[in-house]
C-alpha cells in the first residue's frame, strides 16, 4: 500500500487554533490529535510528522495535548456522575505516559538479606 503524502498547510497554525477553540467543556469536546486530523482532511501519523519537522506547528500540536491534559484532569476532579472515570484513567495512561507503579521488595527467608549466587557451568 502507497504512503499518502499530505502538503503541509500555511496556515495550519491558525486552523489548529480554530480547532482548539472551538474544544472545551462548553461543547463537551475534547480536543484530540485525531479530531484535528478530520478536522484537516489528514491523518493522525502525518500530523506527528509535520511536528517533528515544522516547530510552529509543533508548538501548537503540544498545545492540544496540553489541552486535552488539562480538560481530563479537571473534568475528572470536577465533573460529577456524568465523567466516565475509566475512561478518564485510560486516556491519561496512554496519551499522556501516566502509569501506576509500585515497589517490591525482594528478600530472603524469614525478612533476612537475599542472597544471589551464580554458578557458572564448565562446558
Amino acid at each position: 500500500m502507497a504512503k499518502v503524502e499530505y502538503k503541509y498547510p500555511a496556515d495550519i497554525v491558525k486552523q489548529t487554533e480554530e480547532y482548539l477553540s472551538i474544544c472545551g467543556n462548553h461543547n463537551m469536546e475534547l480536543p484530540t490529535v485525531e479530531g484535528l486530523a478530520i478536522k484537516l482532511g489528514v491523518n493522525d501519523d502525518t500530523l506527528n510528522e509535520w511536528a517533528k519537522k515544522h516547530k510552529d506547528f509543533r508548538a501548537v500540536f503540544k498545545k492540544l495535548k496540553m489541552a486535552q491534559k488539562v480538560q481530563l484532569i479537571n473534568g475528572g476532579m470536577y465533573g460529577g456522575k456524568e465523567v466516565n472515570a475509566s475512561m478518564f484513567i485510560f486516556l491519561l495512561k496512554v496519551n499522556h505516559g501516566m502509569i501506576e507503579t509500585s515497589r517490591q521488595e525482594l528478600t530472603g527467608k524469614e525478612g533476612d538479606k537475599l542472597e544471589i549466587v551464580i554458578v557458572k557451568e564448565n562446558k
